[in-house]
């Protein structure tokens, strides 16, 4: 014997057997890394901070939608082409006056950032309109 074992063997690197069975565990690292960093950056909606501030929130709406029932007002809106206008038919008992403005929130359910305030502004008819 010369001191070989094996004459013909390439080096373990040269072989695909080795990579294929290391791809695996390669893959789920850089998917771990990957994981965390968009757990650190992004903004998570719906965990809120103050529950009792949130459930004030509720039992206000709550008593606005009452009282607008009692009052008989009601809207309906429609969004134009695109989502760039916006149309109000409010109606409402006798008596109800249309104000010449109204201030309408639109809120996103989890990202607070694309929450919007928008003016609309009286038209006649019970319709207000808004870009």
């Amino acid at each position: 014997m010369n001191g070989r074992l094996n004459a013909g063997a390439r080096p373990w690197y040269r072989e695909p057997w080795p990579w294929l069975l290391m791809l695996g565990p390669a893959v789920v690292i850089v998917a771990g890394f990957v994981t965390a960093y968009l757990a650190v950056v992004s903004n998570d909606g719906l965990v809120e901070d103050d529950y009792y501030k949130q459930g004030l929130t509720v039992n206000q709406r709550t008593a606005r939608d009452q009282r607008a029932a009692e009052l008989g007002i009601a809207a309906e809106l429609v969004l134009g082409a695109g989502g760039e206008r916006i149309r109000a038919v409010l109606r409402g008992s006798e008596g109800f006056r249309l104000p010449a403005a109204l201030s309408l929130r639109i809120a996103h359910p989890t990202r607070p950032g694309f929450d919007q305030k928008v003016l609309l502004r009286a038209e006649g008819g019970g319709s207000m309109r808004a870009r």
